[in-house]
C-alpha cells in the first residue's frame, strides 16, 4: 500500500479495497483541472546537462507537487516537463474550486524561490503557464486490464489544456 499510494492517491487505494469492482466504472463529476507547464523546455534541456536538468526538475516537481496536494488536489500525470492536476477526484471538497485557484496563485509565487536556487546553482530559470477550468468530466479508471489510470476524460479537460497553451500569448 505504502507504495502503491506513490502512484495513486490514498483514498483511491481505500475505495478500492472498499468496493474493487465499483473502480472499474467512471462517473461524471464537476470538478476543477489545473495544468502547469514550463515554458521554453526544450531551450533550457539543451543548455544544461542531463543530470543537472533531472535534478532541477525534480525539485521543481516536488515544489508544485506539495503546493497542489496541501490544497488537496491529485497529480493525475506529468505531462513531459507539464502537470496535470484535479480537484473534487477521488475525492470532493466543498472548495475544490477555491482551492484550485489557490494553488495556481500559490505556485506561481512559489517559483521566485525556486528559480532563487537555480540562480544559485548557475542554471536557468523556470517560466510557467498555469490555467484553471472547472466543470463537468468523466472519472475513473481508463485503460486496459494491463494498463489502467484514474483520469478524468472530457471537454472541460481540452479546455483546460487549451487554456494553459493561451498563458504563452497572453502571459
Amino acid at each position: 500500500r505504502n507504495i502503491f499510494q506513490k502512484y495513486v492517491p490514498q483514498e483511491l487505494i481505500d475505495r478500492f479495497f472498499q468496493n474493487p469492482d465499483s473502480m472499474l466504472v467512471g462517473e461524471n463529476r464537476n470538478l476543477s483541472i489545473l495544468f502547469s507547464d514550463i515554458r521554453s523546455f526544450t531551450s533550457i534541456s539543451e543548455g544544461i546537462p542531463p543530470n543537472e536538468l533531472v535534478e532541477s526538475l525534480n525539485e521543481y516537481f516536488s515544489v508544485m507537487v506539495d503546493i497542489i496536494m496541501n490544497r488537496d488536489g491529485m497529480i493525475d500525470k506529468y505531462i513531459g516537463d507539464a502537470i496535470m492536476a484535479v480537484f473534487g477526484a477521488p475525492v470532493r471538497h466543498d472548495d475544490d474550486i477555491q482551492q484550485s485557484v489557490l494553488a495556481g496563485l500559490e505556485m506561481t509565487e512559489a517559483l521566485a524561490e525556486f528559480n532563487e536556487r537555480q540562480r544559485s546553482r548557475s542554471r536557468p530559470e523556470f517560466k510557467i503557464g498555469v490555467s484553471i477550468n472547472a466543470g463537468e468530466v468523466t472519472v475513473g479508471n481508463i485503460g486496459t486490464e494491463k494498463k489502467m489510470d484514474y483520469t478524468v476524460i472530457g471537454d472541460q479537460v481540452n479546455v483546460a489544456s487549451r487554456l494553459e497553451g493561451l498563458t504563452k500569448r497572453y502571459r
